[in-house]
């Protein structure tokens, strides 16, 4: 009787220990109700659960790429530093998704999730003033943008915060089919990181901007295009 209480009592410890050391990543049996636990979803006019968020058709509850059901998850449903994910297939925007809060915006990967239209840009990030403090995290990845042959990519507007806004990554999404400057993506006073992006069929890809009326176009040589382990930073 002795020794098996006493190793019941070791058992427990064992598996107190353990869940102690994985409490945050997968969780215990009596662990906490996180995001990664219990998911949301969202759609144009509604939503349920938190980030990170997964788009739906508010029709028939299946997957979405579309406008306005990113627009909503994005500008309603999300707060600073959600995440929101945008499942694979082919989209038409012919509206720009204005984006003033600080999300991750993560497709099904380049080459899954493609969007097209006359939309241009495709997205335009302007962080907001009451979000200028914060400096959040501000990602978009796993995209495939036909830019139509002239539109844009991505702008980020952040040359009238008082606060550096530092923390912008825009990695692993495909851009093509341009010949404006700055087709891919153009930048006014943020600071980060652009790489693993694919840049084709694009004369000009970047523009980074220091003020009113001075920009630099930036040509990314041809061997580099294609190579999805290009890292720029912007500094």
């Amino acid at each position: 009787m002795s020794i098996n209480r006493h190793l019941t009592s070791a058992l427990l410890s064992v598996f107190l220990v353990l869940c102690t050391m994985t409490y945050f990543s997968v969780g215990c049996a009596s662990g906490p109700s996180d995001s990664a636990i219990h998911p949301g979803t969202c759609w144009e006019g509604g939503s349920s659960g938190s980030s990170p968020w997964s788009v739906l058709d508010g029709r028939n509850g299946s997957p979405s790429v579309s406008y306005a059901d990113v627009n909503y998850c994005v500008n309603i449903a999300a707060s600073a530093e959600d995440i929101v994910n945008v499942p694979s297939g082919n989209a038409t925007w012919n509206t720009t998704l204005f984006i003033s809060r600080a999300v991750q915006l993560i497709g099904a990967g380049a080459g899954n999730t493609v969007i097209k239209g006359s939309a241009s840009p495709y997205i335009n990030y302007s962080p907001s003033s009451e979000n200028w403090s914060g400096n959040y995290f501000f990602r978009i990845s796993g995209f495939t943008f036909d830019m139509g042959g002239s539109g844009q990519g991505i702008e980020i507007n952040a040359e009238c915060a008082t606060t550096a806004q530092t923390r912008i990554r825009i990695d692993h999404n495909r851009f093509y089919n341009s010949s404006s400057a700055a087709g891919a993506i153009e930048n006014f006073g943020a600071r980060g990181v652009i790489d693993n992006n694919i840049f084709g069929t694009l004369d000009y890809p970047l523009r980074v901007g220091w003020g009113v009326g001075g920009c630099l176009d930036i040509r990314v040589p041809v061997n580099l295009r294609g190579t999805p382990g290009v890292s720029i930073s912007m500094v």
